[in-house]
């Protein structure tokens, strides 16, 4: 990917998208990027966090695996998409592992350099706010489902809000 599509995708994640253009290039030209194979994994449950990944090709799943080898996929990221946020705040180890679901292109932005950019530019921190709290009311949404709704309601559900037109795939902003 080159620095021009880099740049372009950086503006428009929530984390940049508010800073002056000259700052993501720099951000741009700056990134590391990592490949990974279809299956591999990116980190495990309990890994230190290395900072914000970012999706610049491909995909990446999170999931966590039950003793009896169970599997709950928590989410799905495509190119522009942002994972390994919350270890990146709460500086605490990954809570689930990260899978590549396709060929792709991760970077890291270290937790350092993430929270210096968010210091210095408040109008970024306040997106990265909004971004937490639409995740945090999709995951309310998940828990509420799983927990208060039968099968036959959730697949209803799901049915209606798709011939309503409704995209009903998770996206970046929700859990």
């Amino acid at each position: 990917m080159d620095l021009e599509a880099r740049l372009q995708l950086l503006r428009q994640i929530p984390y940049f998208r508010t800073l002056r253009i000259a700052r993501v290039r720099e951000l741009a030209a700056s990134l590391r990027v990592r490949t990974y194979n279809r299956g591999e994994v990116i980190f495990r449950k309990g890994d230190e966090s290395e900072g914000l990944c970012i999706v610049l090709r491909g995909g990446v799943r999170t999931v966590l695996t039950s003793p009896d080898g169970r599997q709950q996929i928590l989410k799905r990221f495509g190119p522009g998409r942002t994972f390994g946020d919350v270890s990146v705040f709460d500086n605490d180890r990954q809570a689930a592992d990260a899978v590549a679901i396709a060929d792709s292109e991760i970077t890291v932005i270290p937790r350092v350099e993430l929270l210096d950019l968010l210091r210095s530019n408040p109008d970024a921190a306040i997106e990265v706010i909004g971004l937490f709290a639409s995740r945090l009311r999709a995951y309310k949404q998940f828990v509420e489902d799983l927990a208060l709704r039968p099968v036959i309601s959730r697949v209803a559900r799901l049915l209606v809000d798709r011939a309503r037109g409704a995209d009903t795939r998770r996206r970046a902003s929700e859990p």
